[in-house]
């Protein structure tokens, strides 16, 4: 008898450790799957994702997250939600990709369908980040591909992180206006993007020129003529002036090297390029209040076409609407 009750005195002592182990094992991976952390730790207020539109779970069982998740393939629910309820007060961007990528909306209110948006992101979800609106997606490689930085806010200088003129492809928010810039502190050439880029390529920013962003802000009067058409080779900017620039006076020197024109800001720009003849000089002319990537195909006037490397003198008009002459 006293045999038997040390035996079971020693099994006993011996499996405590081996409890309070599993025990503390149970804790530290619950840690790791925000949508498995007890309602009392969790940090920010939850949101409900639903496998089926407007609330239900034919498909299977709904899942409530309390914290960011990076991948919802740690919780199962990988691109499965249709519909999702968001706590009062709460802020959650949905991505379509792992690790806060790829298509994304901001919900901060209850949404019974995911499909009805003007992203669609039903059984696309991926992600799930609290108390952000979606960010800015920059891409050193077309396509959205290749190391990647996001941002939620301006940015003076992309060297900062290891990111001056690389960007390739971008991602904007929904509903934000971005403004790329090739120089840093927001100078050089400006362009606006309201949709997302999947290759910069033959873009006036290019795919090797931003070196700064801002996010909300339209770009200033701008006119720029490049040596090669789709914006590539040299540029240089026209002085926004009713007076006349001679291209030779550029320098490099610009004359007959013109072959595209970026205009931005409300901005316009006048072409001439000077005809010859045995017995009389002239001018064509033409007016650009859009941008134009391939003078070969330019727009003409009475006179003559401005084409590729033909432009000599050239004019920047910062307003359109406040012109009194034009060609």
């Amino acid at each position: 008898m006293f045999a038997q009750s040390l035996a079971r005195s020693i099994r006993a002592t011996m499996r405590r450790p081996l409890l309070a182990a599993m025990t503390l094992a149970t804790i530290a991976t619950s840690a790791l799957v925000p949508g498995a952390t007890p309602a009392a730790a969790q940090s920010v207020a939850p949101v409900t994702l639903y496998r089926d539109i407007n609330y239900l779970a034919y498909s299977g069982p709904s899942i409530t997250l309390g914290a960011n998740t990076p991948d919802l393939k740690t919780v199962g629910f990988n691109d499965m939600a249709s519909s999702l309820r968001v706590s009062p007060g709460t802020t959650v961007a949905l991505f379509e990709h792992a690790n806060y990528l790829g298509a994304c909306t901001a919900f901060t209110a209850n949404d019974p369908d995911l499909s009805n948006n003007p992203v669609n992101l039903n059984d696309r979800v991926s992600s799930v980040l609290f108390g952000k609106d979606c960010p800015l997606q920059l891409y050193d490689s077309a396509g959205y591909n290749g190391p990647f930085r996001l941002f939620w806010s301006d940015v003076p200088n992309l060297a900062q992180y290891t990111f001056n003129d690389t960007v390739a492809s971008l991602r904007v928010p929904p509903g934000t206006k971005v403004t790329t810039y090739s120089d840093i502190n927001y100078g050089g050439i400006c362009e606006e993007f309201t949709a997302d880029d999947p290759d910069l390529y033959g873009n006036p920013s290019g795919n090797v020129r931003i070196s700064s962003v801002r996010l909300g802000v339209s770009c200033p009067p701008q006119v720029v003529v490049f040596d090669n058409s789709n914006y590539g080779g040299e540029f240089r900017f026209i002085p926004l002036t009713s007076d006349t620039v001679v291209l030779q006076g550029l320098a490099p020197p610009f004359q007959n090297r013109v072959s595209s024109v970026y205009v931005t800001g409300g901005a316009s720009a006048d072409l001439w390029t000077e005809i010859e003849g045995p017995y009389v000089q002239d001018f064509g002319c033409t007016t650009f209040s859009v941008s134009w990537p391939n003078l070969t195909t330019s727009p003409y006037n009475e006179l003559q076409p401005v084409g590729d490397n033909r432009a000599d003198f050239a004019r920047a008009n910062p307003y359109t609407t406040d012109r009194f002459f034009y060609c």
